[in-house]
């Protein structure tokens, strides 16, 4: 009986290793399979005439980076391309991706390096997982052409009820059981800055063991690519202890990794330090503020430099000052107000007695209201309430915010109809100035910048209809860029045959230069579309006043007094035809 029990032992020691080895290898087959399923971050924008990148949004809205990143496919010679990998720092959060460090990095390497094309692709979302990190940069290596991938991970690493395990067999496994589709293994966050619900976490020696495997086989595929790799540390926030223990454990493992391997890491861990007493660093437990976030970038530029990648010399001489760099943010009310109130909402402060301390906005009503509405509403799109404070702030004719406003739209996100509301406010001030002012310096200064604006947007979107429009508008302003004007009313019309403001518009330029023939024809063509249009019975008028048929000019302007009776050119007009025609009637016998 003895001898039985002591060969069954045996049997199972034997075989205990066998299936660690299969588990191994389940694993190994689970990871391929995902990674071979998960649809790629990055697609072809076949709408963009420039020929782009842009995110997935299928596969994005299981991770959430930034969703307007976009970069060229085919990649300009004089390009220096840098994707970041990473977790909520990375994403920016609680402020968008415009004031992120990535593009903070972005602006310092563009002062730096103008001869180059800084190609900056912000891959950080909220919560990343080393598995996460591992596919992407994978898919990054093998098909996007990047000079240099920078990994900042955050603390996030873990096995949870919540988001799943940090293993794919388990995560499929689970999948199956629930009949969920695979390719959504990953977790569908719907809040950008929601404390993760930790099972099992970095301090185990389960998930720190699975985290150090993903960054190793990182790095391993980074050097057989032949490509550069930043490994940034983080920083402790001094004042919170919440979070040190999982944050020292991923820099040990980190500094590991870059010293056993040759790889260089970043120490953003001691450049905050150095600043240990400046509050200002972190909004909260772990997240940076706008300020701190700069600290970051300018720690990787720092080493970027040290060790000549981009360039073997670095003329910092060239570069601007910390504030400048701060500037080129373009970080605005409505960021300051979103970042707070993002803050307030998700790490609640406490009175004494227990109760939340209510929220004390930093600007105006408006602009809390607005923060609070988007916040409250778990949108992850960071242009819209710009694009909303923006708009509000033209129709009250407070053109200096929205054009601050707007910009930092553009920053995050280069969209047609943003440059053409930039190129509108501009627009806009040109005839103001010109016009009202007679301030002909300050017309011109706008004309530029409206036509540099409406231009820019048409370089991506040709076939935009208002984009067309407006610049051709603008140009109507300069007797030298008629011919320019008419040209692009003529593709406003091509591409939308009844667009009867394009008609009246090309129709005022004939007038102008005496091609009153066309001019009829291209203003009856638009009354066909709307009749009512004052407008274009005054030019009827003026084309016959010109041509000494007052009898015809006075009913063309009376048909223009009867639409829009407060018109007082139109009525001037009137009374100058009228009082030609009385002069007329004198003289003859």
């Amino acid at each position: 009986m003895k001898s039985s029990a002591t060969k069954k032992q045996k049997s199972i020691l034997w075989l205990l290793p066998l299936a660690l080895i299969l588990l191994a290898v389940a694993e190994f087959a689970a990871r391929t399979f995902y990674e071979e399923s998960a649809p790629p971050l990055f697609i072809a924008d076949t709408n963009d005439a420039k020929g782009e990148w842009i995110v997935n949004a299928d596969r994005n809205a299981m991770i959430s980076i930034d969703p307007h990143q976009r970069f060229n496919i085919e990649k300009e010679a004089n390009a220096f391309r840098i994707f970041i990998i990473g977790g909520a720092a990375t994403r920016g959060i609680p402020y968008g991706p415009h004031i992120a460090y990535p593009a903070q990095l972005e602006n310092i390497l563009g002062s730096l390096h103008s001869n180059r094309s800084i190609e900056m692709v912000n891959c950080g979302a909220p919560d990343m997982q080393s598995s996460e990190m591992l596919t992407l940069a994978k898919n990054i290596l093998a098909k996007h052409q990047p000079d240099l991938i920078i990994i900042n991970p955050g603390h996030s690493e873990r096995l949870s009820a919540q988001s799943g395990s940090s293993f794919r067999l388990l995560d499929l496994t689970r999948k199956m059981i629930s009949g969920e589709d695979n390719s959504s293994v990953l977790r569908k966050d719907q809040t950008l800055m929601t404390p993760a619900v930790q099972a099992v976490s970095l301090t185990s020696p389960e998930v720190s063991d699975y985290f150090a495997a993903n960054l190793q086989e990182l790095i391993d595929h980074a050097k057989q690519n032949g490509v550069d790799l930043l490994l940034c540390n983080s920083p402790l926030n001094m004042n919170e202890d919440s979070s040190a223990e999982e944050l020292t454990r991923l820099n040990e493992i980190l500094e590991a990794a870059a010293e056993s391997n040759g790889t260089v890491l970043v120490d953003v861990r001691a450049a905050f330090e150095t600043l240990a007493s400046d509050s200002s660093l972190f909004h909260s437990p772990i997240h940076p503020t706008y300020e701190g976030q700069y600290v970051i970038a300018r720690e990787i530029a720092r080493t970027m430099s040290q060790q000549q990648m981009i360039a073997d010399e670095w003329d910092w001489s060239t570069a601007e000052g910390d504030s400048a760099y701060l500037a080129m943010t373009g970080i605005t009310a409505v960021d300051l107000e979103i970042a707070k109130y993002m803050t307030w909402r998700t790490f609640p402060q406490v009175a004494a007695d227990g109760s939340k301390l209510p929220y004390r906005p930093v600007s105006g009503n408006n602009t809390a209201q607005l923060a609070a509405a988007f916040v409250d509403s778990l949108q992850h799109d960071f242009t819209a309430p710009h694009i909303t404070a923006g708009t509000k702030a033209m129709r009250k004719k407070d053109f200096s915010r929205a054009i601050v406003e707007f910009q930092a739209a553009l920053n995050i996100n280069p969209h047609c109809d943003t440059y053409n509301l930039l190129g509108a406010v501009h627009n806009q001030l040109a005839e103001t100035a010109y016009r009202m002012a007679k301030n002909f310096q300050a017309a011109s200064s706008h004309y530029q910048q409206g036509v540099k604006y409406y231009q820019a947007g048409l370089e991506r979107c040709p076939d935009h209809i208002r984009l067309n429009y407006n610049l051709g508008l603008l140009h109507t302003m300069r007797s030298d860029r008629l011919d320019e004007a008419r040209a692009l009313f003529e593709r406003v019309l091509a591409l939308a045959p009844t667009h009867a403001n394009a008609l009246g518009q090309m129709a005022k330029i004939l007038i102008r230069k005496k091609n009153f023939d066309q001019a009829n024809q291209a203003l009856h063509r638009a009354i066909d579309i709307h009749p009512d249009v004052a407008d274009y019975y005054t030019d009827l008028g003026v084309i016959a006043a010109q041509q000494r048929d007052y009898f015809r000019a006075e009913a063309w302007f009376q048909k223009a007094r009867t639409l829009n009776p407060k018109d007082q050119q139109t009525k001037y007009m009137l009374n100058q035809v009228r009082a030609m025609m009385k002069k007329i009637k004198q003289i003859e016998p």
